[in-house]
């Protein structure tokens, strides 16, 4: 009697097909680059047109030199005029004087340095020192008496002037108002506004018309 082999199904294979590789490591991955773009093509220009047989290119501009007006003389700086103010009526006759006095002093003074032999000889300009009440009304002086020096008149007789002082514009400076002492020599100190004898002034000096050039070496004003 020949034994019949029985499969179980539990001894069959529990897969059925084709057979497909479970390692993933074995698969291919292929990638696509995208082409580059391509340059639009440059357009190709035209072609200049020729010339007709014959054409001439237009005549330049021609000018009658002959007519040409003459030229006008001009200065290497132009002046601007001057404003006219009236600062004799309209400046306080108190603060003219005081600037026309300063004047006769200081013109002195450049007429002294201007016959020295000095190399470098500085003109030792006077100051003076003006009271005021309030800080107000020393800046009101500065700005009336720096009026009045700028437009100073150079046609007309000016009150209070020296008969060596000069015409017209003239230079005004002034210090801001601050406090100072009068020690015994008489001669005003600057001070701190609580010292004994402290009172509130305005310093100030005015002399010929000063250029740039001429104040490059000035000393500071003492």
């Amino acid at each position: 009697m020949t034994a019949t082999t029985t499969t179980s199904a539990y001894h069959l294979p529990h897969w059925r097909g084709t057979y497909r590789s479970h390692n993933r490591n074995t698969r291919k991955v292929t990638t696509v680059s995208p082409k580059p773009a391509q340059p639009a093509p440059t357009p190709t220009p035209e072609p200049a047109p020729t010339p007709e047989p014959g054409a001439t290119a237009p005549a330049a501009t021609e000018y009658d030199w002959s007519e040409l007006a003459a030229p006008v003389a001009m200065p290497n700086k132009v002046n601007v005029p001057n404003t006219h103010v009236d600062v004799i009526g309209t400046i306080p006759e108190p603060i003219r004087q005081r600037a026309e006095s300063s004047l006769i002093v200081n013109t002195a003074r450049v007429a002294k340095k201007a016959s020295s032999t000095a190399k470098r000889s500085r003109i030792d300009y006077h100051w003076s020192v003006q009271p005021v009440a309030t800080k107000e009304m020393g800046a009101k002086f500065v700005a009336l008496l720096t009026k009045y020096a700028k437009h100073r008149p150079s046609d007309v007789d000016v009150p209070h002037a020296g008969p060596d002082s000069p015409k017209g514009q003239v230079t005004a400076r002034t210090g801001e108002p601050a406090h100072y002492v009068t020690p015994e020599g008489g001669i005003p100190e600057p001070a701190s506004p609580t010292a004994e004898g402290a009172w509130l002034g305005v310093r100030y000096s005015v002399r010929p018309f000063e250029q740039r050039k001429d104040t490059a070496r000035m000393p500071n004003p003492v």
